[in-house]
């Protein structure tokens, strides 16, 4: 914001590169007449803050309604992918940028494969247009043939290609001989995370353009936190325990650790400028070898107030084994720390914790449950704040699968039939980012409960119970059919989200009314009365799982179940995520 003048035009048709925001916003914020832009913002999204959700809208579509940025490269159609570019006219310099927002890696490479990516070039003075793309994607291949972009596949008319996401700075643009254009890898401004790459010198760029020349001015940043990372191989150092030294090993471990930690504080403050934070990042990649992992937790103790990470310092690694010689034929150095894997003893986070614990539990007991969709929710639940994180995600995955199967006329009752349809299920959901799009939007069309305050879940738990039916605000989950629930005891705890539905015996369901908790406390659940239970009993129905409190013996729908604690299952659905 400012009262500066901008000396340059845009000459391009915003409402085609901005079709994507609604009539009143395809414009640019210098052509507001209540803004004052000195310095206007062109901007892609990238893969943290992509469109998602059943609106598919990103943070940046709002910042562009505000008139902060403006917003361009979101592709709407994902099999037919337009970028049109912005067309900047200054003196006789004409500037072309093409921008592309993040896209799911395997996506985009296989609409380049299918010719369904298309750059319009401007139709007058074609050839005297400066090009530049603006992208942000997997450069280099990630953990799949097809998990990136290869550079041949963009158009060999393009000047110069900005490559977004790969936090390694490169700060000198570099020719890709094949293809004839220059590529430059800004770099993350920041360190993200405690890897290789976020260990060097963070920039910004100056970008010169004069006809058909340009130069870019890499500028370094003065006040990102210092960050120093180092790989340690114990056993090649020679800490290697045996029988005459179990004893005083760990510690002796411990003391070259802390030694090193005294080293890299000493050079931080040496090496640290007066803009930069006073506290540095220190990673120890560590390979323990036959040595008992440390704590990291009681090592970085003694370094609070010191460092900015002590509860991060070691991470315990395996180092891989060389397969060849190096350049000289030695092979005395026989390891590298280009694969990393975390020692299972050592522990850091509870997010890590669990991920072992569901992928342990994956075949045997979590066989409908995704491991890394409960990580995402217990993300949610922890980062964010978000209580109904993990409730939502068990019940958004049921009814998932309900309706999976309802598709197929599958019986959920079926014992014998659910394991082969929970494979298919799971074959046909392993697009996580595409199952956690879905997830966000089925939030979005049941917020009414899921914001609902606990008083007022426990208020609206005991109006169903007295009514014997459903809010009108309340979602319907698919026609949950099948998988109401038998009549509740007031007496054991319950613990749910405030849904209920009726028993076809006259009892009041509540599914999860509000929670309760302790031996004997009260839920939001009424006991069946006498003549409702008779009912029941003669009514001969054996649908359904019955819930009762520990130790009782429950009526349910003419079938008796006695439970020791909590919940009886028999032959449903529901087993498949417990």
């Amino acid at each position: 914001m400012g009262d500066g003048g901008i000396n340059f035009e845009l000459v391009s048709e915003p409402t085609v590169n901005f079709g994507h925001m609604e009539k009143q916003f395809q414009r640019i914020n210098t052509e507001d007449p209540n803004l004052n832009i000195n310095l206007p913002v062109y901007s892609i999204h990238g893969n943290h803050d992509d469109p998602s959700g059943s609106t598919y809208l990103s943070e940046l579509d709002l910042l562009h309604t505000y008139g902060l940025i403006n917003y361009f490269g979101k592709a709407v159609d994902l099999e037919n992918i337009e970028i049109a570019p912005l067309l900047f006219a200054k003196g006789n310099t004409k500037l072309a940028v093409y921008g592309l927002g993040a896209i799911r890696d395997e996506r985009l490479h296989r609409a380049y494969l299918e010719n369904q990516v298309t750059m319009h070039r401007p139709e007058e003075a074609t050839e005297e247009w400066f090009n530049i793309f603006v992208i942000h994607q997997n450069r280099p291949a990630h953990r799949g043939k097809h998990n990136y972009v290869p550079e041949t596949f963009l158009e060999k008319w393009l000047d110069l290609v900005i490559w977004g996401h790969e936090h390694d700075p490169v700060p000198v643009p570099v020719l890709n001989k094949e293809m004839g254009f220059e590529v430059l890898q800004p770099g993350s401004s920041v360190a993200t995370s405690m890897s290789d790459g976020e260990g060097k010198q963070k920039y910004c760029y100056l970008l010169k353009v004069a006809g058909r020349r340009y130069r870019v001015e890499p500028i370094a940043l003065e006040t990102v936190r210092p960050f120093y990372i180092e790989d340690i191989n114990l056993t090649a150092i020679g800490y290697i325990k045996d029988d005459g030294n179990a004893d005083v090993i760990r510690d002796d471990v411990e003391k070259f650790l802390n030694k090193k930690m005294e080293k890299l504080i000493r050079k931080a403050e040496e090496e640290r400028r007066p803009q930069q934070p006073k506290e540095p990042l220190i990673r120890l990649r560590v390979d323990f070898g036959n040595v008992e992992p440390l704590n990291p937790i009681l090592f970085g103790q003694r370094f609070f107030g010191r460092v900015a990470n002590p509860k991060e310092i070691i991470q315990a690694v395996k180092s891989k084994p060389l397969g060849r010689n190096n350049r000289n034929g030695d092979t005395s150095n026989v390891s590298q720390f280009k694969s990393m894997t975390i020692v299972p003893e050592v522990v850091t986070s509870i997010e890590d914790l669990l991920k072992e614990h569901f992928k342990r539990l994956a075949n045997d007991h979590l066989q409908l449950f995704s491991p890394d969709f409960m990580n995402e929710s217990l993300k949610q639940f922890v980062h964010n704040d978000d209580k109904e994180a993990i409730l939502d995600a068990f019940e958004f995955q049921k009814a998932q699968v309900e309706k999976f199967l309802r598709e197929r006329e599958i019986d959920p009752a079926s014992v014998s039939d659910l394991p082969e349809s929970i494979r298919a299920y799971k074959e046909a959901h392993v697009d996580m980012p595409q199952y956690l799009s879905d997830f966000a939007a089925w939030r979005v069309n049941s917020s009414k409960v899921a914001k609902r305050s606990p008083s007022q879940a426990t208020g609206t738990a005991a109006k169903r119970n007295r009514t014997g039916s459903d809010d009108e605000d309340a979602p319907h989950i698919d026609n949950v059919g099948p998988l109401s629930l038998a009549p509740l005891s007031t007496q054991g705890s319950v613990r749910g989200r405030g849904r209920g539905s009726r028993a076809r015996g006259g009892a009041t369901v509540a599914r999860g009314g509000a929670r309760g908790r302790g031996r004997g406390g009260a839920a939001s659940a009424v006991s069946p009365t006498e003549s409702e239970e008779e009912e029941a009993n003669d009514s001969g129905d054996s649908n359904g799982p019955s819930i009762s409190s520990r130790g009782r013996t429950t009526t349910t729908r003419g079938r008796v179940t006695t439970t020791t604690r909590g919940r009886r299952r028999t032959g449903h659905i529901t087993d498949y995520f417990m």
